[in-house]
Order: structure tokens, then sequence, then C-alpha cells
């Protein structure tokens, strides 16, 4: 295998540098590579890409509906919310004539005489 198509990952095992084959097969199992690998994230992206690559027309037709309902159903929501806070005044600050924020007035402390 060519170095350049290789990647570091954390999943590791030990065994002697002079191993042969059968010793890292061992280690291999020993340490359930296999298993880890199907439960890490880039094993299940590299899943994902496939089962979408291998998708039908009328299945990405279905993803694309329920896309659109998600998408309806999550800008309903953000714009409830927003509607909320807008007429309570706790989302948008109030502007000046100028379009800027006023400064809060600091607590004038007495001078020491």
């Amino acid at each position: 295998m060519s170095l350049k198509r290789l990647h570091l990952t954390t999943l590791s095992m030990k065994y002697p540098w002079t191993a042969p084959s059968r010793v890292v097969k061992k280690a291999w199992v020993d340490n359930g590579i296999d298993e880890k690998w199907e439960k890490s994230r880039w094993a299940q992206r590299v899943a994902a890409r496939k089962t979408k690559a291998n998708l039908s027309d009328f299945e990405r037709f279905k993803v694309q509906k329920a896309r659109r309902t998600r998408n309806k159903l999550r800008r309903n929501v953000y714009l409830q919310l927003l509607l909320n806070a807008k007429t309570k005044g706790g989302l948008v600050p109030k502007k000046t004539k100028y379009g800027k924020v006023k400064p809060k007035a600091k607590a004038k402390v007495p001078a020491k005489k």
C-alpha cells in the first residue's frame, strides 16, 4: 500500500516489530479494530455516502420532500421564536436617531476630599 493512501486514526494495536502477518491479524482481531472502525464517525460517513450514491430517482425524490417538510417546520418554529422575542423587546436593541445603541450611563462616584 502506498504511503499516500494511508491515514492516521486513533485505532491502534501493539505487536512485535518483525511480526509475521498471522501475528498482526491476531492482534487486529484481539483488539477489535473492525468493530471500533464500524462505530467511528468516519466509517458512518463513508457508509452514508455509499447509500446516498445508490439511491434511485424515487428515493431521491422522497428525500427531497422530507427535507422540504423538515425545513418548513424549522423555519416556522424559528420565526415564531423571533416574533416572540421582538414583541418582548429582548432581541433587537433600541437605536438612537443616528442608528447607534446608546451606551449605558455610568454611576457617578463621589470624589474624595
